[in-house]
């Protein structure tokens, strides 16, 4: 029970965050703020503060996911977030306001869940560069209708699976940031090669290239840059022959042909040109075909 003046605070109700700071000896900053001598944890749910931040709370099927510490980079399991994952262990209780300033309302008490604490989602940080993100999620301790928290626009899915689907078109969404502009022009001029790809191929009557949408259970949607169906060929598309892209679309090839089925029959690595040397030595001791362009055809370079 939570009590504010020997008052018990009942869900919806209103109280001053200063009220709760002076009364449980806890902090007025952050979102997540633990009292040692209370044995209990604040947590306060903004949304419209919290997307600022790369934050993003709500309820989701029965559950109120709350996203972790950490405005910039990837979330670590450390200060705040750590004092959460420690109520598994050490029984202090977890209480939900809804609002960050000011006057705050009572949202309950509520457990962060045994079975699944917290999934890892990726999302944007403040300076909207791409992170790992920790969603905790708490389960109410008694069920309400009374809430201010919004249903979450995550789509979190209940199970592995891949499918074939079209490739993409059309052009990503441009932003204002400096570095999700130089993205953004990857991205573009991956896809163009991919484009160009798939033009050569139903040219030559060499097949229709599509994509892989694989959705990874309680994580996140991922598409692979090329699924060649009748080869069997799993294709990565990298917009330069960097050391840093292709060690990166190794990893990303070798991740994605563990969720297809039947399991490709080989990878790729489609690239503006060809690696050199010791790229491409490392690609076919990997057994990674590499796929290039040279004047209007592409070559295919495989391991001898």
């Amino acid at each position: 029970m939570l009590t504010i003046d020997n008052k018990k605070l009942s869900t919806g109700d209103i109280i001053s965050r200063k009220k709760l700071v002076d009364t449980y000896n806890t902090s007025n900053q952050g979102g997540i703020t633990p009292s040692i001598e209370n044995k209990l944890i604040f947590i306060f749910s903004d949304p419209n503060i919290g997307e600022k931040f790369g934050y993003s709370d709500g309820w989701k099927d029965g559950v109120f996911l709350y996203s972790g510490r950490g405005p910039k980079g990837d979330m670590e399991m450390t200060y705040g977030n750590k004092s959460i994952i420690n109520t598994l262990e050490n029984n202090f209780r977890i209480f939900v306001f809804s609002g960050a300033r000011g006057d705050v309302t009572y949202e309950g008490e509520f457990s962060l869940d045994k079975n699944l604490p917290y999934i890892e989602d990726e999302n944007e940080d403040e300076d909207g560069i791409l992170r790992t993100a920790i969603l905790f999620r708490l389960l109410p301790n008694k069920k309400t209708t009374k809430t201010l928290i919004p249903k979450s626009k995550k789509l979190i899915p209940k199970k592995t699976s891949c499918k074939t689907v079209p490739l993409e078109k059309g052009n990503p969404k441009k932003t204002k940031s400096k570095r999700k502009q130089q993205e953004v022009i990857v991205e573009e001029n991956e896809k163009k090669l991919v484009m160009q790809y798939s033009d050569f191929l139903m040219a030559n009557d060499l097949g229709v290239l599509e994509r892989n949408k694989i959705t990874i259970q309680n994580e996140n949607t991922v598409f692979t840059d090329g699924w060649l169906k009748e080869k069997g060929l799993l294709i990565e598309a990298k917009s330069n022959t960097t050391r840093e892209k292709i060690r990166m679309a190794i990893g990303q090839l070798l991740d994605y042909q563990r969720h297809i089925s039947p399991k490709p029959k080989k990878i790729a690595i489609l690239v503006p040109k060809k690696p050199r040397e010791d790229l491409m030595n490392l690609l076919d001791s990997l057994n990674i075909m590499v796929i290039y362009p040279k004047k209007k055809d592409f070559i295919h370079h495989e391991k001898k």
